[in-house]
């Protein structure tokens, strides 16, 4: 997961692989590898690679600055939404 927001952040902030302050613990806002117009491409992202819905606490989450805690509130996500399905039938509870 981690790997994969790494290419999209590099991509999108066109960070180079030879930026000795780019890793995944980094400020992606406060350092400018990312703005406010990459953000919400980033949640796009997100929702759409991972297929989840990103909540209101999710975004406003602290960790949700770097690709090391970002990976951790979809890997949370992920985990919430897989408990309101009811397994094998795909319907929410």
């Amino acid at each position: 997961m981690a790997e994969v927001l790494d290419r999209f952040v590099r991509t999108e902030g066109g960070v180079t692989t030879d930026d000795s302050d780019f890793d995944h613990d980094v400020n992606l806002f406060e350092s400018g590898y990312l703005d406010s117009l990459a953000i919400v491409s980033l949640i796009s992202f997100i929702e759409q690679e991972f297929r989840v819905e990103l909540s209101d606490r999710a975004l406003t989450s602290p960790h949700f600055t770097n690709i090391t805690g970002i990976s951790a509130v979809i890997t949370e996500e992920l985990a919430e939404a897989s408990s309101t399905i009811l397994p094998s039938t795909g319907i929410s509870k």
